[in-house]
């Protein structure tokens, strides 16, 4: 069963449909090691497709990690995706490149285990909390 949101965009009317479960599979994929005062990405998955991701007003996400000693941070994700520009007759053309999809990344403080859940809001709908989550922090040498 699907659920579809209607999107107007200025070129034109977009429709852009989601599973009823709204994010029920979304997961955030923590890299393999994370230090302390070291940048960490993680890939985050299973996130609704909405006509344009790099706009906040069709889906906004949102991480927040609280540390070991219970401090919360907010940390927006974003999408990413790599493109090559090719000049043909004098006009620029995009080309897609690799792996697109929602990214965030955090530069962790405190060494212990910390929680992150997703907070996802697609167009004028309220945040819900989807894929809590844990992960360790070791001392960087």
């Amino acid at each position: 069963m699907t659920r579809c949101l209607l999107i107007l965009m200025v070129a034109g009317l977009v429709v852009a449909c989601a599973r009823t479960g709204l994010a029920a599979d979304a997961a955030i994929a923590p890299p393999a090691t994370i230090q302390t005062w070291r940048p960490a990405e993680f890939r985050i998955s299973g996130i609704p497709t909405v006509a344009n991701p790099f706009d906040p007003d069709q889906i906004r996400v949102d991480a927040v990690v609280v540390s070991p000693s219970g401090r919360s941070l907010k940390i927006p994700a974003f999408w990413t995706e790599d493109y090559r520009y090719n000049l043909i007759a004098g006009e620029e053309h995009p080309e897609a490149l690799g792996t697109k999809g929602w990214r965030l990344r955090f530069t962790p403080e405190e060494v212990g285990a910390h929680r992150i859940s997703l907070h996802l809001a697609v167009g004028d709908g309220a945040a819900r909390i989807v894929a809590p989550s844990g992960f360790t922090v070791t001392a960087a040498p």
